[in-house]
């Protein structure tokens, strides 16, 4: 198997993996268009390796991309943006709450 990794991060995991111009064929009509990028001939891939998931090197080989952020849902990303839509409207809720307070703190001085 070839393993194309851009700047230590692997990007794509093919069975073919060419040079041709403007970049690195990997099948299905795809072109990885970085020039810089490095492909390695890896025969025993380990099966957890995923694109962007892991980092490549000679020296450590496959370890895990601590900057990797792995993909949401669309569902999953609409039920974080309702969570914090909520917890801003308590928010302002809240401060509404305190600044009416503090107003009739001050009309009750003023009296």
């Amino acid at each position: 198997m070839k393993v194309i990794v851009q700047n230590g991060v692997v990007v794509a995991i093919s069975e073919v993996a060419e040079i041709v111009p403007g970049g690195i064929y990997i099948g299905n009509n795809t072109i990885f268009g970085d020039p810089n990028a490095k492909v390695y001939d890896i025969p025993d891939i380990p099966p957890q390796v995923k694109p962007m998931e892991y980092l490549y090197s000679d020296e450590e080989g496959f370890i895990l991309n601590p900057d990797y952020i792995p993909q949401t849902t669309v569902e999953e990303q609409l039920k974080n943006a309702r969570e914090e839509i909520a917890n801003l409207q308590r928010i302002v809720k809240r401060m509404n709450d305190d600044q009416l307070a503090f107003m009739e703190d001050i009309l009750s001085m003023l009296q």
